[in-house]
């Protein structure tokens, strides 16, 4: 059987090329809707107010109030203020600016971050959520030992006042005696003794594991109940709390200040803290830390 091929006019292979072209153009706003609807629609702050709390917070801390303190007093006073502001204008601000402009422009966490600049370094978003979490676990403990301290100390008097409670041993001492009437040269304080020998309940050795403190264990179940509800919702959640988180450390540092500047001796310990011995900057451990 012999087919005829019939030409097409010009009028009609316009009419094919159109309906073509509308099939094409058709087909690619779907595609391009079904991406739009299974990308991930990432939140946003509430306000700039959030945004910047929330930076201040992640800037101004726990390690503020309970590490900064006990580091530039270790190593050497102000000495250890030169080479914290050196690191702080050479590395941690460039960081930081680098960490928001990633995060800015990728508009993804950590992983997805990497992982769109360069899918070579996914690894390192993955290293990254990984430390957080280590870092957070660590943190968590504090938390649960600040919440312990918190609870003992409604009532009348502190549970760590005096040497005469359950926990305290011959080696306490309150300041209340005589020094050359101290039992050993190893005293301690009865917050000390407080803390080792009641929350934490310090064995003898490292090899001497003990038993878990079922109340330690509760506080640190609390402490992530807490951490959980406060990001649970993202930054919308995120983004109230750091009204709190930010704002009372400092509340706590104004605090501390004033407290510390009341007490005998204050002004020694000012220039102390203010007045650096330069040789300490020679020492390695100064400069790591």
């Amino acid at each position: 059987m012999k087919r005829e091929i019939i030409p097409l006019s010009k009028d009609d292979y316009s009419s094919t090329q159109s309906k073509l072209e509308l099939k094409m153009s058709s087909d690619d706003a779907t595609d391009t809707s079904s991406e739009d609807t299974n990308s991930e629609v990432r939140e946003n702050w509430g306000g700039r107010m959030e945004f910047l709390l929330a930076c201040i917070g992640y800037s101004v801390g726990l390690g503020n109030v309970w590490r900064f303190g006990y580091l530039c007093a270790k190593s050497g006073g102000g000495a250890f203020l030169i080479p914290y502001f050196i690191n702080l204008l050479i590395v941690a601000i460039p960081l930081m600016y680098m960490e928001f402009s990633v995060g800015q422009f990728t508009q993804r966490g950590p992983i997805g971050a990497m992982s769109r600049i360069c899918p070579l370094f996914k690894g390192t978003g993955i290293a990254t959520v990984v430390l957080s979490f280590f870092l957070t676990t660590y943190y968590i403990v504090i938390i649960a030992w600040d919440l312990y301290f918190l609870f003992s100390s409604i009532g009348k008097e502190v549970r760590w006042q005096g040497c005469n409670n359950s926990w305290n041993t011959i080696d306490c001492w309150d300041g209340s005696l005589d020094p050359s009437l101290k039992t050993s040269n190893d005293s301690r304080s009865p917050t000390e003794e407080f803390f080792r020998f009641k929350i934490l309940n310090q064995s003898s050795s490292f090899e001497d594991f003990g038993l878990p403190k079922i109340d330690l264990l509760l506080l640190v179940i609390l402490g992530w109940i807490l951490v959980y509800f406060c990001i649970w919702k993202g930054v919308k959640s995120t983004g109230k709390v750091v009204y709190v988180t930010a704002i009372f450390p400092y509340l706590v540092l104004i605090i501390i200040l004033v407290r510390g500047v009341t007490l005998d001796g204050s002004i020694e310990g000012l220039k102390y803290f203010l007045i650096p011995k330069w040789g300490d900057l020679l020492k390695p451990s100064v400069n790591f830390k």
